[in-house]
């Protein structure tokens, strides 16, 4: 399903790039309305943006607005 979603370049730059044995992964912070959404995301639960699937690593909600850290994996 395509949504308007809003994704913080600053704070995903910040998480961007650590190495952790000896895999990369980059982050980033997504937020979205809950009833465009439609479902709760779960925690280690893959969400597809921009044609890349990443990885659920945290959610919060306030306010009608799901604030989800994303992150994808690469092997080095």
């Amino acid at each position: 399903k395509e949504l308007l979603a809003v994704v913080d370049e600053d704070t995903s730059t910040e998480r961007s790039i650590t190495d952790v044995n000896n895999i990369y992964y980059g982050s980033k912070l997504l937020y979205v309305a809950v009833d465009d959404l439609g479902f709760k995301p779960v925690i280690e639960g893959n969400i597809r943006l921009d044609n890349a699937m990443y990885q659920v690593n945290n959610i919060t909600e306030s306010m009608g607005v799901y604030e989800i850290t994303l992150a994808a994996y690469v092997g080095r």
